[in-house]
């Protein structure tokens, strides 16, 4: 095992968002993450933080609208955190009610074709990495990386791991270092970290096995990735 894993954020960031939508019977993970640590952490490198609690999907999406809203009209750049239940196929809201992951492709999509390929999106959900899924090669990617569960995970393991990671990101910048700190890479592998460039990898790869060149394929890949 290596001491240090040479991994490297390209986007800048000056808002960090948490969103939890946990019932009210369950220990607040998302709340205990903010307080404890990223609210504390971003006042002192001067970045702007903010919590919230959502029950439903009507205040789910109301939310994630004006996040976009923020992000293509006030100079908002994010970095995303949601707390919530979840499984390969989508997520949950506190009061059960159900949501595709493919549902939040269209407003990651926005933020991250106006940030340039910048969209960091960080996820205390079982399996929220599949939150992948998302991802079509042919269409401007929804986010510049993810990082979240590959399997289902307790809460309380999720608020220790996150609170390493974010812990260690805003007070060092050390990237590499805070997905270390996350577990990412132990033993039992329970988190990934999967970034456009990682994807469109696996696509040149796969049309090459089946012998089906991409057409237009330079063209396609700076559309994906948002090379300008």
């Amino acid at each position: 095992m290596p001491d240090h894993f040479d991994v490297h954020i390209n986007i800048s960031y000056n808002y960090i968002f948490v969103i939890q939508s946990l019932p009210s019977d369950e220990l607040p993970t998302g709340k205990r993450l903010y307080d404890d640590i990223i609210r504390r952490r971003c006042e002192l490198r001067n970045v702007e933080s903010r919590y919230f609690q959502v029950d439903s999907k009507d205040e789910f999406f109301s939310l994630i609208s004006r996040i976009v809203d923020g992000v293509l009209n006030k100079k908002v750049i994010p970095i995303l955190h949601f707390e919530m239940h979840g499984d390969d196929k989508g997520f949950q809201l506190a009061n059960g009610e159900l949501g595709d992951w493919e549902e939040l492709a269209l407003y990651f999509r926005q933020m991250n074709v106006h940030l340039k390929n910048g969209l960091l999106i960080t996820l205390g959900v079982c399996e929220g990495i599949y939150l992948y899924q998302i991802i079509n090669p042919i269409e401007p990617a929804p986010f510049w990386g993810i990082i979240g569960p590959k399997t289902k995970i307790a809460n309380i393991h999720i608020e220790a791991d996150f609170t390493e990671f974010y812990n260690t990101l805003l007070s060092s910048y050390d990237f590499g270092q805070a997905l270390k700190d996350l577990n990412l890479f132990h033993g039992h592998y329970k988190y990934a970290i999967i970034t456009c460039d990682m994807i469109w990898q696996m696509f040149v790869e796969m049309a090459k096995e089946l012998g089906r060149p991409i057409p237009k394929e330079e063209e396609t890949r700076k559309r994906f990735l948002l090379i300008t």
